[in-house]
């Protein structure tokens, strides 16, 4: 792709050359953020700098077809794209995720089809060619208050403070009180302007652990004071996936081929550096995710769909799991369709289930399937597809008694199975029937990012977060109470839940804005706008975060036992 453009006040005109692996079908230019957008046959839409063309800047992937057109909304820094497996997804470039996917509603036809978008942003309409068919969106707007204002990246539960933690795209963190879905108090600008991509909390339950974009771990107490900096990414911008907490260090995972680890004997200083793991590389893709079994037994999974087993005290690897491991020369996948993004063993299945056969250790990831191994015999013992395979990858997490399995796609949609007798006893080869489907329900309107499930009292409940700015609480096994931010509730209230409305009150801290959607379809809050200061963090650098309480007339009701 070649693009040429004349400077101001010169005759000379300048010429910029793209290159692409599979080639393009459709590029556009947004003014404001001076960036590029090509769609791409290899299902990817990418982000050029005019001014940096050795590499995107960044690829945006959640298509499963080519990609045909691209489209930027100039007023706000969002982007549509039409792929050729008809469908269409609008996406914030400020964070890099698709926040709402909209399929099934464009017309089937025989002949192959090339389609044009045409956006008339005033009136909020959006015209799509069909070859000799035009096709009209329109987009309304509604009054809907979410739990952030920006794409909720990860959630878990405080059981010392009773207390639900998420955190978002804009670097932002809210603590929530479980029992009643009230507010407690936000972190504001916790890595600056990079995305908070995962979060986890320590034994004691009283330090908060922050990952970012910007390639940095951040380690917080509950006052919102900022006690070390974890230089996982060695100065880089990287993903971070996940960060796991042992006894005796932190291992950090999620852009490389080996584990960052960090040892607690190296957090007498407020600027942490990592240390080496003993083990070295071991997987031939980024490891994703891992899961640890006292007292010693630690998984990780990696991109290319292999599970490596480690003595967690020697760090050396010990097994390989892999669902064909006989062909040994495999050539590294090109999608993520074999990527293990979530690992956990099943409660209640100790090393004697493992000695007979049966399964201890789950596995998920992409096309949508679960995978139950013996991590005794390092083998496949069942697999089954969960969601649809087209949508790509899952997430999913495990009942604290072992009973649940909560899966979750990237269309909002939750299921719920019972697995307390599934795989317990080895067959022959994999086992492929499916478990009891118990419960199917769409809490979200969009991607879910994160699922935990947590015990509130004598109730067990699931926390799960999502690109369209939600996190929602439910029973298990699917019954959902309410959005925080948009419902209040009484956990504690005997009797069939009944949730009662917000008292009348300032929604200015997180925002009681108006939204948009497509004709026919909820939709999450409009993004591309930024409510925090767009100055300098220096919050942040002096070990501090802006905190507020939400309705300090309450305070004495809400027991957060800060340290």
């Amino acid at each position: 792709m070649v693009i040429g453009w004349r400077e101001k006040e010169s005759r000379s005109l300048r010429v910029t050359s793209f290159f692409t692996k599979r080639g393009v079908w459709d590029v556009d230019h947004h003014c404001g953020l001076s960036l590029i957008a090509t769609a791409g046959v290899d299902h990817q839409v990418l982000l050029w700098n005019p001014y940096v063309t050795s590499e995107p800047v960044c690829v945006l992937s959640g298509h499963t077809g080519p990609v045909t057109a691209v489209h930027f909304t100039q007023a706000k820094q969002q982007l549509l794209s039409y792929s050729k497996d008809k469908v269409l997804c609008l996406w914030d470039v400020s964070s890099q995720l698709c926040v709402h996917r909209l399929a099934d509603v464009f017309p089937k036809t025989q002949e192959d089809t090339h389609t044009l978008l045409f956006l008339h942003e005033e009136r909020q309409h959006l015209l799509l060619s069909f070859n000799s068919l035009l096709l009209l969106l329109e987009t309304v707007k509604e009054e809907r208050i979410s739990s952030h204002e920006h794409p909720v990246t990860c959630v878990l539960y405080n059981s010392l403070f009773r207390q639900v933690v998420s955190g978002d795209s804009a670097s932002s963190v809210i603590c929530w009180l479980a029992g009643t879905g009230q507010k407690v108090k936000q972190f504001h600008r916790c890595h600056g302007n990079a995305e908070i991509s995962t979060i986890a909390l320590d034994g004691t339950q009283t330090r908060l652990f922050t990952a970012g974009t910007d390639g940095e771990v951040k380690v917080w107490d509950f006052n919102g004071r900022c006690l070390h900096r974890m230089n996982a990414g060695l100065g880089r911008a990287v993903d971070i996936s996940q960060v796991l907490l042992l006894k005796r260090s932190i291992l950090v995972m999620g852009w490389e081929r080996m584990l960052t680890v960090f040892r607690l004997h190296s957090f007498s200083q407020p600027f942490v550096e990592p240390s080496e793991w003993k083990g070295g590389v071991q997987h031939r893709g980024d490891v994703l995710c891992a899961a640890f079994q006292p007292p010693q037994t630690l998984v990780t999974g990696s991109y290319d769909g292999e599970i490596i087993i480690w003595n967690s005290s020697t760090e050396r690897a010990l097994k390989r799991l892999r669902p064909h491991a006989e062909h040994e020369d495999y050539k590294k996948p090109q999608d993520n369709c074999t990527a293990i993004t979530r690992l956990f063993f099943i409660p209640g299945r100790t090393s004697v289930t493992a000695a007979t056969g049966g399964a201890d250790l789950v596995s998920c990831g992409g096309s949508g399937v679960v995978q139950l191994w013996n991590t005794q015999y390092s083998r496949l013992v069942g697999q089954f597809t969960a969601h649809n395979g087209d949508l790509g990858s899952i997430v999913m997490t495990g009942s604290p008694c072992g009973k649940y399995l909560v899966t979750a796609d990237r269309e909002g949609t939750i299921k719920t199975w019972d697995i307390k007798d599934y795989c317990l006893k080895p067959d022959e080869g994999a086992r492929e029937e499916l478990p009891k489907l118990l419960h199917t329900f769409r809490p979200h309107l969009n991607h879910v990012t994160h699922l935990e499930t947590c015990t509130h009292g004598d109730r067990l409940l699931l926390l799960s977060s999502s690109s369209d700015c939600s996190v929602a609480l439910s029973y298990l096994p699917g019954e959902t109470v309410g959005l925080f931010g948009q419902d209040h509730w009484c956990l504690e209230r005997p009797g069939p839940l009944q949730p009662q409305r917000e008292p009348e009150r300032d929604h200015s801290d997180h925002g009681g804005r108006e939204n948009t959607r497509l004709e026919g379809k909820r939709s999450p809050a409009a993004l591309g706008e930024s409510n925090t200061d767009p100055g300098h963090d220096s919050a942040a650098e002096e070990g501090g975060v802006r905190i507020k309480d939400e309705d300090s007339r309450r305070k004495a009701e809400v027991d957060t036992r800060e340290p």
